[in-house]
């Protein structure tokens, strides 16, 4: 997850743009597309467990507009999306989040999710599955309790993923040992 000093990217982003106006459509091309974050809702996290220590999330931002996301409430069965950003002291992870099931939209409390943290290259540093509660369908808040695996194994530590707002900030809890 440590950041190199200059990004992977640069070299092809250097050999391809000559211009401002040109790094847009590049980037598109060679998949590192900009995203819209909402940094004013950004939140403290710990990463400990997996040798990160404490990180800040920041949200990619619900948006129609290019680069932003869904609604995690209004992603369809099977569908993920980039939810947001761990930033640390020296580095970054993704955070994507997957519904699993569930009938039509918005989700429904007992709809399965989930979370999933990459590095950059796409390298899988935790994956958790649980249950989406409903807890104020007016106001978009809930919480999906992260208890296992996608593959079913129980995790050590119960993690409560809180969604405010449908989701376009988070909080989490760690809620236990299993």
């Amino acid at each position: 997850m440590t950041l190199p000093q200059e990004p992977p990217a640069a070299a092809a982003l250097k050999e391809r743009v000559s211009r401002p106006e040109e790094l847009d459509p590049v980037s598109k091309e060679l998949n590192i597309p900009a995203r819209l974050v909402q940094f004013h809702l950004a939140t403290p996290t710990d990463l400990s467990e997996l040798g990160l220590g404490q990180a800040t999330h920041l949200p990619v931002a619900i948006s129609d507009s290019e680069g932003g996301r869904k609604s995690l409430y209004y992603l369809e069965p099977g569908e993920e999306v980039l939810a947001g950003f761990f930033v640390t002291n020296n580095g970054l992870a993704l955070r994507y989040v997957k519904r699993e099931s569930g009938e039509g939209v918005p989700a429904q409390t007992g709809d399965i999710y989930t979370e999933r943290y990459t590095t950059r290259e796409g390298r899988e540093l935790f994956a958790g599955q649980g249950k989406l509660e409903v807890v104020d369908a007016e106001k978009g808040s809930g919480h999906v309790n992260l208890t296992q695996t996608p593959k079913g194994v129980p995790l050590k530590k119960v993690k409560v993923s809180y969604w405010h707002l449908w989701s376009c900030f988070r909080g989490e809890v760690e809620v236990g040992v299993k």
